[in-house]
């Protein structure tokens, strides 16, 4: 009885180590990590005494996606997803005591293509993103949104066939231009991002 019990557990963590990367169907990331905005105005272009920026959490981004395996080469996936991110912050800081605060959020796209590995999954994603930039200034809050390029990829380790650890890269293009002022108030460009997250996939196929 008792090899036949280890011969079981031995045939499912077998068969658990072979079909532990994602298959077709749903799948939901959360992720944080690393983020860079590049195009905002120089600490001396703003007149400020200091410029703060936060590249590291809070960055948060989420997505929901779906993955369809071809029929013919189930090693192979194609997929799309939808995704939303909440990026780095940067202060200005006036000798009178007040701040200017950017930020940026984005709207993501993304086409997916996927190559399994057994537990692990390498990734490729390209899309548009709706990426929109917000500046709190002295003078108002203002909003400006331009829809950008952006591609990037990662990998996947599949703890189980439901969940895995997920890390990976990804760059928003932008033409990057100095903020100016008018009498409708600042002129800019959305700055170009670049990013290293990690996080957890949840696959429900």
């Amino acid at each position: 009885m008792k090899k036949i019990c280890l011969s079981s557990l031995f045939i499912i963590l077998f068969t658990w180590q072979l079909t532990a990367h994602a298959t077709s169907g749903i799948y939901f990331n959360v992720l944080s990590g690393w983020a860079n905005t590049s195009g905002f105005p120089s600490q001396s272009a703003m007149n400020a005494i200091s410029l703060e920026t936060k590249t590291s959490p809070p960055v948060i981004r989420g997505g929901l996606g779906y993955l369809h395996d071809f029929n013919f080469n189930p090693n192979y996936g194609f997929g799309l997803e939808v995704g939303y991110g909440w990026y780095s912050q940067s202060t200005y800081l006036y000798a009178n005591g007040t701040e200017d605060l950017t930020q940026s959020t984005t709207t993501e796209y993304l086409a997916v293509f996927m190559r399994h590995f057994k537990k692990i999954d390498v990734f490729t994603k390209i899309g548009g993103t709706r990426n929109t930039t917000s500046l709190d200034l002295t003078s108002g809050k203002f909003n400006k949104t331009e829809n950008l390029l952006q591609v990037g990829g990662g990998v996947s380790y599949h703890f189980t066939k439901y969940i895995a650890f997920t890390t990976g890269y990804a760059h928003v293009f932008s033409n990057d231009s100095p903020i100016t002022t008018s009498t409708q108030g600042p002129i800019w460009k959305a700055p170009s991002l670049d990013e290293v997250l990690v996080g957890i996939r949840f696959n429900f196929g």
